[in-house]
């Protein structure tokens, strides 16, 4: 049997739904192709690989994938695509599983309290260098039409894909949380005088400095419209 080293790439895609960003040079990459697969929605995320030495043949690559935070992302199974370069269709595509390391209940954690890996096990019939993508399961693709409004909680890992069409696409973000916790960006109210009570509060107006923790009326006049309307439950401690 023909042996050979296989120099294997590893690079991530790690595909999820909303908005976020992503720093993928693949924007502009042919359909089909590998780069193509890499440029799916998701964050920055690493890939460190586990195995480093290969033959023609079967192939076992083991590797980790890792967030932002240095947190192992941890997805039953994830999608592998390999060929030869990110500019060229995919020669084969395989699923990796998850796997304990070690002996389940015996061995220690890795380094950074790592207890799994992802295991891909496919075969290459040629030496020579290639590139491996993987994408852990579990992305939804939102496709949306111009108008459409998607709510989702922001905990949630989300990123933007890149745009291949003629078009550009104009998205707004606004996020909702606690008074007291205060705005990322500078949307002070007195910039815009002409907003009315609820679009002032809406942008983190409140009358007092106390009322982002303790508001009365006047620091939310949205509980006064709710009021209005029959909106307001006494049986929620938010509406009260």
């Amino acid at each position: 049997m023909r042996h050979a080293r296989l120099l294997v790439v590893l690079v991530a895609a790690l595909g999820v739904a909303g908005c976020g960003s992503s720093t993928s040079s693949t924007g502009s990459a042919e359909p089909g192709t590998l780069g193509a697969e890499l440029g799916r929605s998701g964050p920055d995320v690493a890939l460190i690989q586990g195995t480093s030495d290969y033959a023609v043949g079967p192939v076992r690559v083991t590797f980790l994938v890792i967030d932002s935070k240095s947190r192992s992302v941890e997805r039953p199974r994830a999608r592998v695509w390999v060929g030869p370069s990110l500019d060229r269709p995919p020669t084969t595509s395989t699923q990796a599983a998850l796997e304990p390391i070690g002996i389940p209940g015996k061995s220690e954690s890795a380094t950074g309290g790592v207890t799994r890996i992802y295991v891909a096990r496919f075969r290459l019939t040629r030496p020579g260098k290639y590139t491996l993508v993987a994408q852990p399961d579990g992305a939804v693709e939102v496709r949306a039409a111009p108008g459409t409004a998607c709510v989702f909680d922001r905990r949630i890992w989300h990123g933007r894909s890149p745009n291949l069409s003629a078009i550009t696409r104009k998205v707004v973000f606004l996020g909702f949380t606690y008074r007291w916790i205060r705005p990322r960006h500078d949307h002070t109210p007195d910039l815009h005088p002409g907003l009315g009570p609820l679009q002032r509060q809406l942008l983190g107006a409140s009358a007092s400095q106390l009322g982002y923790w303790i508001p009365d009326d006047g620091d939310v006049p949205l509980r006064e419209w709710m009021r209005e309307h029959g909106l307001i439950d006494p049986a929620r401690p938010a509406h009260r």
